[in-house]
């Protein structure tokens, strides 16, 4: 008993070890960016704000954006420290000459968001030495905390909360500024810039005909007025010879008679083994035969066609050889029906069982055109060519993508390491900057979406390429 449980520990600890441990990491890591990727958000909104006065819906939705680009929701509030008009307070002195500190009051997420919303222009305006304060954090449960608290419920609760505060002095204001007296300069973050290389691309479409090797088994139907018939009078072999010519040299080629199900003919030089064709219409031979074609084509990797030959396709003791056909759709690529002499019959319930897989009828004129259509496939890729490329250096470590189509692919190279934007890394990293007026690249993003020490960093190769509009 005591060796079962060990056993049982021992399993849970190297799961723990193998999996859950190394998950728990990364989606650790995943928090960490998203950390730090609201810090650098939240900070930008409210820098922003402090220097032009004002509180846009369009700097909101922007701010709303990019935090919901890190894949969490988040709860974001924020309050508006607003300048008394009045400087002059009571004291706790009896002196009426004295003038009494200067005094706030707040004004909260819900006003602020009411007066942007139903203003002509969309805007809070704010004035010199208001303060502007952004609290976020966010609202769902992580994966990472999911991971934590999963593990934690047996030694104890852990929560982890992405979110941070931000606030700044108000140092332009919005409309005409209140004369107010002296206050401190902000203070805005000093950057080491960085020096990237720009590429910009064309979008091309480039064609190309892959040739192929076609894979094809003909079922012969023994049917009296099919092979039989023709070879009472001879006539067998032309339809024969037309389908091994249409095949020679591009693939590979069997045939089964449906009077011998269980044997498959490969020899296209000496084909007189059609002669072993006898009337015989037992239901359960057709069906065994397509069995035997199924099982030849198992081992062929493209273009795998069935031509079931007969002039008579539609009798009724066909109807389990169609459903056979029907049922195992994924061991066929296409399925033709041919006759030997004049159409009889339509085929239609063969075709209807092909379903897409269906190619028509093969007629003994156009079976060499036939397969020759099976055999190239047109190929279209989409292509980005190279064009022009210049340096540019950031600035607050952005970088501007000027006339770029953000619509198209993006790729950051760093060290000639290539990084699809949107694929390889978070498309949040580019944004539209509205003080700028154009797309960026934030390369400050990026250093820490990938990890980049600060050396590493400044010491990599940066190329950016996009296409233009």
């Amino acid at each position: 008993m005591s060796d079962t449980l060990m056993v049982i520990i021992g399993i849970f600890l190297a799961v723990l070890i193998m999996f859950i441990f190394p998950l728990m990491e990364f989606a650790g890591k995943t928090d960490e960016v998203g950390q730090t990727v609201t810090q650098v958000v939240v900070s930008d909104f409210v820098n922003k704000v402090a220097k032009q006065g004002k509180i846009t819906q369009f700097d909101y939705n922007e701010l709303v954006q990019k935090l919901y680009a890190t894949g969490n929701s988040y709860d974001i509030q924020i309050e508006a420290q607003i300048l008394d008009d009045n400087p002059r307070r009571a004291t706790t002195t009896s002196s009426r000459d004295m003038v009494g500190e200067y005094r706030y009051y707040s004004v909260y997420t819900n006003e602020i968001l009411e007066k942007v919303n139903s203003s002509e222009n969309g805007e809070y305006l704010l004035k010199k030495d208001d303060y502007i304060v952004v609290t976020v954090k966010n609202t769902n449960i992580t994966i990472g905390t999911q991971l934590k608290n999963l593990l934690y419920n047996l030694i104890g609760k852990d929560t982890y909360t992405v979110g941070t505060a931000s606030s700044a002095l108000v140092i332009n204001g919005g409309e005409a500024a209140v004369k107010t007296k002296e206050v401190p300069t902000l203070v805005t973050p000093t950057y080491t810039e960085k020096a990237v290389k720009l590429t910009t691309r064309t979008k091309t479409t480039e064609t190309t005909i892959l040739e192929g090797t076609v894979n094809a088994i003909v079922i012969l139907d023994c049917n009296r007025n099919t092979m039989p018939f023709h070879n009472a009078t001879n006539t067998s072999e032309e339809y024969i010879r037309n389908i091994i010519n249409a095949v020679s040299g591009r693939g590979n080629l069997a045939f089964i008679l449906t009077c011998q199900p269980d044997t498959i003919y490969t020899d296209v030089d000496d084909i007189s083994w059609i002669y072993n064709a006898i009337d015989d219409t037992n239901p359960s031979n057709y069906v065994r035969a397509f069995y035997k074609a199924f099982q030849w084509l198992e081992d062929k990797t493209e273009n795998r066609c069935i031509v079931y030959l007969s002039y008579e396709p539609d009798e009724s003791y066909l109807s389990s050889a169609v459903n056979t056909l029907k049922s195992h759709p994924s061991s066929y690529d296409k399925f033709f029906t041919t006759y030997c002499c004049t159409p009889h019959g339509s085929a239609e319930e063969w075709h209807a069982a092909a379903g897409e897989k269906s190619g028509g009828n093969l007629g003994t004129g156009d079976i060499d055109t036939r397969f020759e259509t099976l055999l190239k496939k047109t190929l279209s890729t989409t292509v980005y060519i190279d064009n022009s490329s210049l340096m540019a250096t950031s600035d607050q470590l952005k970088i501007e993508l000027n006339n770029v189509d953000i619509d198209e692919e993006m790729l950051v190279l760093v060290n000639e390491f290539p990084y699809i934007i949107g694929k390889d890394i978070q498309n949040y990293i580019v944004y539209y900057d509205s003080v700028k007026g154009e797309y960026v690249l934030d390369l400050q993003l990026l250093k820490e979406l990938l990890d980049l020490s600060q050396k590493d960093f400044y010491d990599a190769d940066i190329e950016i390429k996009f296409s233009l509009k």
